[in-house]
C-alpha cells in the first residue's frame, strides 16, 4: 500500500534545485548510504556498427532495467567518456527511451534519472529533459548556470 507511511518510503534525497551544480552532482554520484545505490550508464556508443544508434539505445534501456532490478535507485546517464570514433546518444533521446522502457517494465517508480551531458545548452533543454523523465541534470562542459549565477552575485559580507 503506497499510501501507508513506512520506513521504505521515507528515504529520499532533497535537492535544492534539479539543475545541479558540480558539487551537488558529486554528492549524488558518490553517495554512501544503505538506502541509495547509484548506477552510471554511458550514453556513448561506437559509430562503426550498422544501426549503431538504434542498437545503442536498445542496449542502454536493457542495461538500465538490469540496474534497477539489482537495486540501483539512482541512474546517472552520462556522455562524459566520449572519445574519437564514438558518439553520444542525444541526452533527450536517451532519457525518454529509458523513462518509457522502465515504465513498460514496471520499474520506473523504483529509480531516479540524473543526466550528465554536454548537449544541455539552455533552459529549454533542461525543461525538455525534465518533461521526458529526468529528475536532475548537470551540464558538465562548463560551470553550471547556477554556478555562474552565484559567481556574479554580490557576496553577503
Amino acid at each position: 500500500n503506497i499510501l501507508k507511511a513506512n520506513e521504505d518510503l521515507a528515504a529520499f534525497i532533497y535537492l535544492e534545485h534539479p539543475v545541479l551544480t558540480h558539487q551537488d552532482f558529486a554528492k549524488v554520484k558518490e553517495i554512501e548510504s544503505p538506502d541509495f545505490k547509484v548506477g552510471v550508464l554511458s550514453t556513448v556508443y561506437e559509430l562503426s556498427r550498422p544501426y549503431s544508434l538504434e542498437s545503442a539505445i536498445n542496449a542502454l534501456c536493457v542495461s538500465a532495467a538490469k540496474l534497477v532490478k539489482n537495486g540501483h535507485n539512482i541512474l546517472i546517464l552520462s556522455d562524459a567518456k566520449i572519445t574519437y570514433g564514438k558518439a553520444a546518444i542525444p541526452s533527450l533521446m536517451a532519457t525518454g527511451a529509458i523513462h518509457h522502457y522502465l515504465i513498460q517494465s514496471e520499474l520506473r517508480s523504483k529509480t531516479s534519472l540524473v543526466v550528465e551531458a554536454a548537449d544541455i545548452w539552455e533552459s529549454h533543454h533542461f525543461a525538455l529533459l525534465f518533461g521526458y523523465g529526468a529528475n536532475a541534470c548537470l551540464l558538465y562542459t562548463s560551470p553550471s548556470p547556477r554556478d555562474r549565477t552565484r559567481s556574479r552575485m554580490p557576496s553577503s559580507a
